[in-house]
């Protein structure tokens, strides 16, 4: 039982030590970036996206906190995530990044992606959310994916051809907004689903999960198991 104190101590020793506290003092750091085509944000970051003909990156962030936040190309993804801090606290960390195009959008542990403007792509856009994260963004292309889990939250608006959504663990997948022409959904365990398909839908919900459709599709296929449920919005 006493070793099991002092770990337990220890560990939260560390975790006060890894926690920060936001100054106060906004300042802007402008990043210089490398060629990217997708891009994946970690931890309590608020990223809000614009399309231009070339990229930029500007952090907005306590000054104590910018040298925390880390902006990084790799195999042309850029990555943004926080190193180094468990706690964040009272602290302002804001990205203003400009893209002249994107493949995929990944988040995950609480990180935010917004974005008014259309992020567009001549042939495939996926989604990716999980741990508690958002995705909230205009979209434009011929093929896009969206896959939420473990409570996160996806919400898409737009035009494409063909859609494909899966959403899991309690986590919610709004397309209602994103206008398709063929889509299938799949969610379960207490996540849900609104899709919006012109021609064909193929759905399936289980563990709870639940699919809202709409768009007038004149073929809709269901597979419905364990309490789950796909219907007409």
């Amino acid at each position: 039982m006493k070793y099991l104190c002092v770990i337990l101590i220890a560990a939260t020793i560390v975790s006060c030590r890894n926690g920060v506290t936001g100054s106060g003092n906004i300042i802007k750091d402008t990043r210089q970036l490398s060629e990217f085509t997708s891009m994946s944000v970690s931890g309590s970051i608020k990223v809000e996206l614009k399309t231009g003909a070339l990229a930029s990156l500007i952090v907005e962030a306590d000054d104590n906190i910018i040298p925390y936040i880390i902006t990084n190309v790799s195999d042309k993804n850029l990555s943004i995530k926080l190193k180094g801090i468990n706690n964040l606290r009272n602290a302002t960390v804001r990205i203003f990044l400009v893209v002249p195009t994107l493949n995929k959008i990944s988040t995950s542990a609480s990180a935010e992606v917004r974005s008014a403007e259309a992020v567009t792509n001549y042939d495939k856009i996926s989604f990716t959310a999980s741990s508690g994260s958002l995705i909230n963004v205009n979209v434009s292309a011929p093929s896009i994916s969206a896959d939420g889990s473990s409570g996160a939250d996806i919400i898409l608006s737009g035009r494409t051809k063909n859609l494909s959504a899966e959403s899991s663990s309690g986590s919610s997948v709004n397309l209602f907004g994103l206008k398709s022409e063929n889509a299938t959904a799949s969610a379960s365990s207490g996540a849900d689903i609104d899709i919006f398909a012109s021609i064909g839908l193929n759905a399936s919900a289980s563990s709870g999960a639940r699919v809202n459709y709409k768009g007038g599709a004149t073929s809709v296929v269901k597979n419905i198991s364990s309490g789950g449920s796909v219907n007409p919005e």
